[in-house]
Parts: structure tokens; C-alpha cells; sequence
């Protein structure tokens, strides 16, 4: 469960700036509905994924360094995919280990 966490919150981690989602880059998000989720049917403003929250990134970072000292760091090297998961074939070629501005290698934790 804690490799499917990190690499699907990795896929969704924020790529550029957008001040009404709060996404950032390197930022993990918080909160994304799928069209068909029945909580999203009832919120018709809700049309954006959230990276609003000052704990989302913090606590993947954490899950991160934690899967790494128990597992090794192998994870980092796994090909990760914009919104497709492990997937090669829906990967866009980069791993974890090279997430553009990536919070977790800038603030040398890993």
C-alpha cells in the first residue's frame, strides 16, 4: 500500500504554479475527485484538483524517507507516470527520483 501511495501522490504532485488550485511545483495535492465520484456529482464548483494543505507534502515526504529505510531506495529509480501509475506504457519517462523541483531532493531528506 505504501509504494501504490507514494507513486500515484508522485503522479499527482503539482508541476507548475496556479493560484486558484494552489498547486506548486514539487507541492503533493490534497484533494482530487474523479468526475464520476458521487461527492464530486454534488459539488458544482469543484473543478480543480487541491494542493491547498500544509501537511500533504510533509507527510509523503515522511512516507517516502520511511519506505526507503525499510525497503531501500530502489523506489526512487521506479518509472513514474503523469496520471497512468506504474504503467511503462503510460509513463512519461521519468522516475521518482527525478520529480521536477521535488520537495523531497531539494530539502535533502533522501
Amino acid at each position: 500500500a505504501a509504494a501504490a501511495t507514494i507513486h500515484r501522490l508522485a503522479e499527482l504532485q503539482g508541476r507548475r504554479k496556479n493560484w486558484r488550485s494552489e498547486e506548486e511545483p514539487g507541492r503533493i495535492i490534497h484533494e482530487f475527485r474523479s468526475k464520476d465520484d458521487p461527492i464530486a456529482k454534488q459539488l458544482k464548483e469543484w473543478t480543480f484538483r487541491y494542493y491547498g494543505s500544509v501537511d500533504a507534502t510533509p507527510n509523503w515526504i515522511n512516507l517516502v524517507a520511511g519506505y526507503t529505510r525499510a525497503h531501500g531506495d530502489h523506489i526512487l529509480d521506479e518509472h513514474v507516470g503523469v496520471s497512468g501509475g506504474l504503467n511503462p506504457s503510460k509513463s512519461d519517462g521519468r522516475r521518482l527520483r527525478e520529480q521536477p523541483q521535488s520537495l523531497t531532493l531539494s530539502a535533502g531528506i533522501l
